[in-house]
């Protein structure tokens, strides 16, 4: 499975609302509650510094350099499922389940996070051949280049997150904020969708919640909705996605 997060141009927003890295670590988290084991591989050729990110909302250590793509692409050893857990960190759980999230972390740097991509999408067929014992997530970057033409072809389903106007404030506090010259735009909210095949589905519209929280932090109360959309959104990728 491949996510992207990407603007959304006829709602006025021309970034995205949500890191696509952020929201397959939250997708992760709701698969393995469900019970499946869930590889977390990280193509972005940008060093997005994921797991640095993880480990900052976590509170734990999470080097790539000791444990990631990096000492994957070194081992010489391919893509396999017992290699892959020797070079994953297991993410602490968000909630008591089943499965597990282990985490492939690209390079910091982005030179060598553009050559792991590389070197991800010239073994794609071993990527995909990894979802017969893993649910396998690669979180790609909002505008489609090389090389992630080949990772997306050969995902079995691909989610995408797009930035939409939620609901406006209530009309009475709407009328406060007027009568001090304030706008009450509605909040944003992220609307998530995914494709099989030439079929498309939507799995919901989420509210909004703190990039820490997607990535394992504690959530607040307001973030819990949010959080359970995504995890009805992940049992029902884990059922089939579109079925």
């Amino acid at each position: 499975m491949t996510v992207r997060s990407v603007a959304s141009p006829h709602e006025g927003f021309a970034q995205p609302l949500v890191e696509a890295g952020a929201l397959a670590v939250a997708l992760g988290h709701g698969m393995a509650a469900a019970g499946a084991h869930v590889a977390l591989i990280d193509a972005d050729a940008w060093g997005t510094r994921l797991a640095q990110r993880i480990a900052a909302a976590c509170r734990i250590e999470l080097s790539p350099a000791q444990r990631g793509l990096p000492t994957l692409i070194a081992a010489r050893c391919g893509l396999g499922p017992d290699t892959i857990r020797e070079h994953c960190w297991t993410l602490p759980p968000r909630r008591r389940s089943s499965g597990e999230v282990l985490l492939a972390a690209a390079p910091a740097h982005e030179a060598g996070a553009q050559f792991s991509a590389g070197w991800l999408a010239d073994r794609y067929g071993q990527l995909a051949a990894l979802g017969h014992r893993l649910a396998v997530v690669v979180p790609l970057p909002g505008a489609p280049a090389a090389p992630y033409g080949a990772l997306e072809a050969a995902a079995s389903v691909r989610v995408h997150a797009v930035a939409q106007r939620g609901t406006a404030a209530p009309g009475g506090l709407r009328g406060v904020l007027a009568a001090f010259g304030l706008n009450s735009p509605p909040d944003p909210v992220i609307g998530l969708g995914c494709a099989d095949g030439g079929d498309a589905a939507l799995l919901g519209r989420i509210g909004p919640a703190s990039e820490r929280v997607l990535l394992g932090a504690r959530p607040r109360r307001a973030e819990r909705i949010a959080l359970s959309t995504i995890d009805a959104a992940s049992r029902r990728l884990l059922a089939g996605g579109l079925r």
